[in-house]
């Protein structure tokens, strides 16, 4: 009778794990992070300042900020009609669920108090699916044994710190960006 291959405890659990998982996302966040730039100008200012697109896990969400953001940085107002607008200039207005996508974002928030805070929480989602990502890759290169174990522990060093960098780049305003503002 021939014995079955053994495979450590784990190992299987673990790859559907990762496999079958939702990434860390925060959807209620997102979509009131929006409604708030799109409440009070100085909102968006403050959530351009920690976010980027890919702060967002929606594809949806982030062309909305995209859009905000354009107005945003030409001066003008990003309202519920200037954003629709703006998206449908880009061709996006209805690929996102169109002015009653953009009606519920905005119907979604009453006040834009906590926009620092749930933009913080955007971007720790974001780190942690930047993480997943880089170290699915990491794992990924030591199963192919093809590239040499220092080169490898470089790589996931590099990737890492990458990541990490660039969150605390959000808790960092350069005096350039500060100025110009004061003086206005």
């Amino acid at each position: 009778m021939a014995h079955p291959v053994q495979t450590r405890p784990g190992r299987i659990d673990v790859a559907r794990q990762v496999i079958e998982r939702v990434p860390p996302q925060a959807m209620d966040v997102e979509a009131s992070v929006l409604g708030a730039m799109m409440l009070d100008a100085e909102a968006a200012g403050t959530a351009i300042e920690y976010l980027k697109p890919d702060c967002f896990y929606k594809g949806a969400h982030a062309q909305v900020f995209e859009a905000i953001v354009s107005l945003f940085e030409k001066g003008e107002p990003a309202d519920l009609t200037t954003v629709a607008e703006e998206l449908s200039r880009r061709d996006q207005l209805d690929r996102i669920g169109g002015r009653t996508f953009l009606a519920t974002l905005a119907e979604l928030v009453a006040t834009s108090a906590h926009i620092e805070y749930h933009s913080k929480i955007l971007v720790e989602k974001s780190a942690l699916r930047r993480l997943i990502h880089a170290g699915t890759e990491i794992v990924t290169s030591c199963y192919d044994g093809t590239e040499d174990v220092a080169d490898l522990l470089d790589t996931a060093e590099t990737k890492i710190f990458q990541i990490s960098e660039s969150r605390m780049r959000t808790d960092f305003v350069g005096l350039n960006d500060i100025l110009p503002q004061t003086f206005e």
